[in-house]
């Protein structure tokens, strides 16, 4: 795992590695966090992903929706029609350790959370 303050860089128990990066909403300013597949360089046929230098972007979620805890039990699927991109709850953990050590920086500076970087 590395952690690089708003990006995230783990590998699965399936050996997926995933970069996760924390941004602010367009339009809200709140926290949401993007998935990439850092080994997949190929778009998948049926699909409309976006091959970044991050990888392949897969989706993005507000930060607030993965703190729901259903998802340290069920871990979270990140596209229906590609199981390697689920991850498992043990993974999910990290995630979600992660985006509380960046939120708390947030209360504890007392800035906007894009501003703690």
């Amino acid at each position: 795992m590395k952690n690089t303050s708003h990006i995230l860089e783990f590998t699965t128990p399936h050996y997926v590695r995933f970069l996760l990066r924390l941004i602010p909403c367009p339009e809200s300013g709140r926290a949401m966090v993007e998935f990439y597949d850092r080994l997949t360089r190929q778009k998948r046929r049926g699909t409309d992903e976006t091959i970044t230098e991050d990888g392949v972007f897969i989706t993005r979620y507000l930060a607030s929706t993965l703190k729901k805890e259903r998802f340290l039990t069920e871990g979270l699927r990140l596209h229906a029609d590609f199981p390697e991109w689920d991850i498992d709850p043990t993974s999910f953990a990290t995630i979600r350790e992660w985006i509380d050590l960046l939120l708390l920086e947030k209360e504890k500076t007392g800035r906007r959370w894009w501003n703690i970087f």
